[in-house]
């Protein structure tokens, strides 16, 4: 009878790990999934940028952060090529405002037509509809028949003219709930392509699939909304700058119009990006940062990859499988009520353990994941509160399993 009880116990206690195994499996996989969809949210989770934010600081200490432009980029800057037009309200003229000089764009762009032998042109400069000038038709109906070019739209305004939608993307993006710093680009605004993903479909045959709640580029699994690392920066003193074009961006009258070279000539192969890099500035976790320049970096965000999960020759595929191991050992050991500090009896060690929680090894994982040769940015948020979440919940079961024995 002994040995019938013993095996029946052992048989019941085999079930039971493997039971527990299963839900381990189940529950990784959950927290895998979930991760997945708060990756498509477009506004950052919180305290997302951290790591980011710290191992920027750690560059700047050690003075290995150095500012560039790819040698394919050339950036104009309009900032001081203004012009006035009449403006309206409700109808009733009230004075003139300040806009983009649209006869200098038109010169540069007519020539930049009769050149085409620039790789693509990001004109970054929003016609927003009731600010008119003379050009405007000449303008718009240039810009509509030029090849490889897109425009900014915006959801809550209009275009001057209709004939400019057939080269327009969106520009938008969400800010977030608890501050108005960028972070988080999306690729597909509203089902619709974004500058960045019409520029890489243009550029490199790429694009971004939505199936429900699911991404998909070039055949696998991707995210729409990412993390932006923004590798792409400009100097801020220009009169230590000796190469300018790779460094700084040119103005578009005094350094383009007005230069002895022609525009064909500095246009060649070029992406050209054309903004205003004084004014048009957005809020980032590394400070201030051109709206043109977050553009630019998104762009080459799709073309690194940074949003398909295999990236990298597997590597991204590779960390993955990592982390859902970590998440099954993670979930086994709370199941089990295994924790950090059951290690040892020793009552100050208990207290360096418990600093040694799960916070503690998702950021560590994340620092890893974000200065390896991955540059992967992990997002941290929600395992952390899984798990926590789940160690909470193994803690009071163990307490009440404890008393009831009691």
């Amino acid at each position: 009878m002994k040995i019938e009880k013993l095996l029946k116990n052992r048989k019941r206690e085999q079930v039971r790990k493997h039971g527990k195994c299963w839900l381990s499996a189940v529950l990784s996989l959950l927290v895998l999934i979930i991760g997945y969809l708060f990756g498509n949210v477009p506004v950052p989770l919180p305290d997302e940028v951290e790591v980011l934010q710290d191992w920027d600081r750690v560059k700047t200490l050690f003075r290995w952060k150095g500012d560039s432009v790819p040698d394919e980029v050339l950036l104009v800057n309009v900032a001081y090529d203004k012009q006035l037009v009449d403006f309206s309200k409700e109808g009733i003229p009230v004075g003139q405002v300040p806009i983009t000089d649209r006869w200098k764009l038109f010169h540069f762009l007519q020539q930049a037509k009769e050149a085409n032998n620039y790789r693509y042109i990001l004109l970054d400069v929003f016609f927003e509809q009731g600010y008119e000038s003379e050009i405007d038709s000449a303008l718009f109906n240039l810009i509509a028949h030029m090849e490889r070019i897109t425009i900014p739209k915006h959801k809550d305004a209009l275009l001057q003219d209709s004939i400019l939608y057939t080269q327009a993307a969106y520009a938008d993006y969400l800010s977030p709930w608890k501050d108005t710093d960028f972070v988080r680009y999306q690729f597909l605004y509203n089902g619709q392509p974004t500058i960045p993903l019409r520029m890489y479909d243009a550029l490199n045959k790429g694009n971004i699939k939505q199936w429900g709640w699911l991404y998909w580029s070039d055949g696998w699994l991707c995210q729409n909304g990412v993390t932006l690392k923004m590798p792409i920066q400009l100097s801020r003193d220009y009169e230590e700058v000796e190469d300018k074009r790779k460094y700084y961006a040119l103005y578009l009258g005094a350094d383009l119009l007005d230069s002895l070279t022609s525009v064909s000539e500095d246009i060649d192969g070029k992406i050209v990006v054309v903004g205003d890099f004084e004014n048009d500035v957005h809020d980032t976790y590394l400070g201030s940062q051109p709206g043109s320049l977050i553009c630019l970096n998104a762009y080459y965000a799709l073309v690194r990859g940074d949003h398909i999960l295999r990236g990298q020759g597997y590597a991204i595929a590779v960390f993955w499988l990592l982390i859902g191991i970590l998440y099954f050992l993670l979930s086994y050991a709370y199941l089990n009520g295994f924790t950090l500090t059951s290690l040892t009896d020793n009552p100050w060690l208990k207290i360096l353990l418990s600093l040694l929680g799960t916070n503690f090894i998702f950021w560590v994982v994340a620092v890893v994941a974000y200065v390896s040769p991955l540059n992967f940015v992990y997002h941290i948020w929600f395992p952390i509160g899984f798990f926590s979440f789940q160690d909470f919940v193994t803690n009071i079961f163990s307490t009440y399993k404890s008393a009831v024995q009691k």
